[in-house]
């Protein structure tokens, strides 16, 4: 959690930076100019911090070379979850902008297992708090494209089982604990870090209808013990991706 507060400070900090570089361009663009009105047009553009929520739905999987090290075959299916959360956007100037956002996200994605319960297809479902620090904007008209990384913290996580009599059950153990060596069950990492783009359409003055892709860069399983129980492999090379659908709303 003090990885995710520093990083939304660094974030607030390039935001009020932004908008101290954009005021000083602008005034120096018009420096000799007598009226007041362009002026003061431009600046309600320039410089202004929109604030808004967000939602939609998550479409995501599982990709990596070490996928059939912890599960029955090497595929991962695609699964829906959905996110939820708030943005804040400052704009440097009439085509770039930078934005923000803290996200609540429910991810799911599907795996094959194999043990009691037989040969079957199940999912892991992860609920995180995902925070992008700055995303670099940049419009065309109605239509904006955007970049950057970020950071993600796990709140709860399970992976649905089968009894050997069929009853399903959620296993909880793939988030971890303090007490969990790693000798038999591999469990998620608490922090994950990434980047993602995407497209927008701002459909009017209030609504904003995106296309996000986000690609884990570091890996979903901690496997820190990997020595101590005698295992040759130092790192689980399984990573998440994904796509979002989301609408946005402008305050």
């Amino acid at each position: 959690m003090n990885v995710t507060r520093n990083i939304l400070f660094l974030g607030l900090v390039s935001l009020l930076l932004g908008q101290k570089v954009v005021v000083a361009q602008v005034a120096t663009r018009y420096e000799g100019v007598d009226s007041i009105a362009v002026f003061a047009d431009e600046i309600l553009a320039v410089g202004k911090v929109w604030w808004g929520l967000k939602a939609g739905v998550n479409y995501t999987n599982l990709h990596g070379k070490d996928i059939d090290y912890l599960f029955s075959n090497d595929e991962s299916a695609y699964k829906v979850g959905f996110q939820a959360g708030v943005f804040v956007r400052t704009t440097l100037n009439k085509r770039f902008a930078l934005g923000h956002e803290l996200m609540f996200s429910q991810r799911k994605f599907g795996v094959s297992l194999a043990d009691d319960g037989g040969d079957y297809s199940s999912r892991i479902a992860m609920q995180s708090i995902v925070l992008t620090p700055i995303n670099l904007n940049y419009a065309v008209g109605p239509v904006r494209v955007y970049a950057g990384p970020y950071v993600s913290t796990l709140l709860h996580a399970d992976i649905q089982r089968k009894e050997e009599d069929g009853t399903w059950f959620k296993d909880k153990q793939i988030y971890g604990s303090a007490g969990d060596d790693e000798s038999e069950n591999k469990y998620l990492q608490k922090m994950e870090m990434g980047f993602n783009g995407g497209i927008a359409w701002q459909l009017n003055r209030r609504f904003l209808l995106g296309l996000n892709y986000m690609q884990g860069l570091s890996s979903m399983f901690q496997y820190a013990s990997s020595y101590d129980v005698g295992d040759s492999k130092d790192r689980i090379r399984i990573y998440n991706r994904g796509f979002s659908f989301s609408l946005a709303y402008t305050l």
